[in-house]
């Protein structure tokens, strides 16, 4: 995670799984694009 002014990266890997998108991964980002609208 990187934080700067006015801005905040999240960068995830999921080695676990072969580095595939698993359903986890996808609700992930969906919470995260939905507090990044906020």
């Amino acid at each position: 995670m990187a934080i700067s002014w006015n801005k905040v990266t999240l960068r995830l890997t999921t080695q676990r799984t072969g580095h595939t998108i698993t359903e986890l991964d996808r609700r992930l980002a969906a919470r995260v694009d939905t507090l990044a609208a906020q």
